[in-house]
């Protein structure tokens, strides 16, 4: 992959996860880290996505955390797109049961 991909997709997973309402900021970075590597490698599996064991458990031990919920997870990520969307433009959104165009 690219470089500058790479880094424009860190810098997506911070702008779209550093909201995430998480107590700990360690939980709150492997959010962003998780997030920028599924979008460098959509579709991989956690074991495939992690460079380590290390890696692999602490993310499991993250979505363990009572915390983790994905509403808390995403509460950044909402927020943004609400923000971005107060300008003028035509947006798709994607929902589990139905499309919405607005």
């Amino acid at each position: 992959m690219q470089v500058g991909v790479h880094s424009e997709l860190q810098q997506w997973a911070e702008k779209q996860f550093a909201g995430a309402k998480l107590t700990d900021v360690r939980r709150v970075a492997r959010v962003k880290k998780i997030a920028e590597t599924m979008a460098v490698h959509p579709g991989r599996s956690i074991p495939q996505l992690c460079g380590s064991p290390y890696a692999v458990k602490a993310t499991y031990n993250l979505f363990k955390h009572e915390e983790a919920t994905p509403d808390n997870i995403q509460a950044g990520h909402r927020a943004v797109v609400l923000q971005e969307m107060r300008q003028p433009g035509v947006y798709l959104l994607f929902h589990y049961r139905t499309l919405f165009f607005c």
